[in-house]
């Protein structure tokens, strides 16, 4: 026999009474407004919680979600979903460090015909390209997240004076370490000495050789990117 809630009963007016008879046969409403409503229409005549479930064909707990809702914010809330703001996606390091290496590169060897990069057209090839270079964080990077990324570096790619035209075959894997390489560096400036020597590290020249090969200069300023 199924047990007496301690819920309170929810009373309806006529106007909700109309309502939730009318989802209950509309062939227009969604699947889920209509169970809604039968859902709130036999908890309001008092039938037990339990056999509301086994009539409707949902389990308990949305029974009780559905009417905590409605006692708690009314009818109209009952029906319908709670809005939950989507969490933003991470962006780890090693992606921003792609989209650095992406700014670093002519747009001409990328298939493009323009000289240097705008921030709209750096956007479009990082979405474009992200899942196939296994950043799905980045599909979605619209400028002003290019433009935060590059920040942190005191990148601007549209200032660039020159690139460098010969490059190692492994160039695009140690070009990542470096910049890995730079982050942890200032990561590790920062825990130790904290605000005050933090600019010095920005003007930091980097003339980093790997492999025996040189990957040419990397400059943390506020002016420009030497790549």
């Amino acid at each position: 026999m199924p047990t007496k809630t301690s819920r309170a009963l929810l009373v309806l007016s006529e106007d909700e009474s109309r309502l939730l008879e009318e989802l209950v046969v509309s062939r227009t409403a969604s699947v889920r407004e209509v169970e809604r409503a039968k859902i709130l229409l036999a908890y309001s005549r008092r039938e037990p919680l339990t056999s509301i479930a086994r009539s409707v064909g949902v389990a308990r707990d949305t029974v009780y979600k559905c009417v905590d809702k409605a006692l708690a914010m009314g009818v109209a809330a009952g029906l319908r979903d709670l809005f939950h703001r989507p969490k933003e996606a991470v962006i780890l390091d090693d992606a921003k460090a792609w989209v650095v290496h992406i700014a670093c590169t002519k747009p001409k060897d990328l298939g493009y015909a323009s000289e240097l990069w705008t921030r709209r057209q750096l956007a479009e090839h990082v979405r474009r390209h992200a899942d196939e270079a296994g950043f799905p964080a980045l599909n979605r990077a619209v400028k002003a997240t290019v433009q935060r990324i590059l920040s942190e570096r005191s990148l601007r790619p549209e200032k660039i004076r020159y690139y460098l035209e010969k490059r190692d075959p492994e160039f695009e894997r140690k070009m990542r370490e470096v910049l890995l390489s730079a982050v942890s560096e200032k990561r590790t400036s920062f825990e130790r000495f904290g605000h005050r020597n933090m600019h010095r590290l920005k003007k930091t020249r980097l003339e980093l050789r790997l492999g025996g090969a040189w990957l040419g200069k990397i400059r943390i300023s506020t002016s420009q990117c030497s790549c």
